[in-house]
């Protein structure tokens, strides 16, 4: 939900789309549960998207998310964003939610100059918490080491439908 809400409605918008979301409930693999309201307006203006490369890094902040675990996960993974990015505490946040079932996602969100990117960590039964935090790490580092691509391919893959359908 936070790479929809934060990555791709804001670049939708921009493109002329009108749309709002809201995360009612979280839901992890396989319980599921998860529910989000989508409101989709029409609209007839239709708006090029300009997207440059090269634009700066402003921010990198960092969550993680438990549902049904215990708070040391996420504490860990968060100390490993930190020390790995260098990202001060105040720039990272524990989030406890409610659930059916157990469930952990790390998210670092890089807001930069034209787009704000949201590389994540899903965690699995057996999966260590710092190598949860490793794979959203080595997503935003592939990312910042690109120079050929003005969004990462997650983002990228899910403008192409608005792009197509509005010429």
């Amino acid at each position: 939900f936070d790479f929809f809400e934060r990555s791709f409605l804001p670049l939708f918008r921009r493109m002329g789309g009108c749309a709002d979301a809201v995360l009612n409930k979280h839901g992890f693999y396989p319980m599921a549960g998860g529910s989000i309201t989508l409101s989709i307006m029409p609209t007839e203006e239709d708006k090029s998207l300009h997207l440059p490369l090269g634009g700066a890094l402003l921010s990198v902040q960092a969550s993680a998310l438990i549902a049904n675990l215990s708070r040391r996960i996420a504490d860990t993974e968060l100390e490993v964003l930190r020390r790995e990015l260098n990202i001060k505490p105040e720039n990272s946040t524990f989030i406890r939610v409610e659930g059916p079932g157990p469930g952990n996602i790390v998210s670092i969100f890089a807001d930069a100059e034209h787009v704000t990117e949201v590389f994540v960590g899903i965690g699995k039964p057996g999966l260590q918490s710092e190598a949860i935090a490793m794979a959203a790490i080595d997503q935003f580092r592939d990312y910042c080491e690109t120079e050929s691509a003005a969004v990462c391919e997650y983002l990228a893959d899910q403008l192409l439908l608005p792009m197509a359908l509005s010429g």
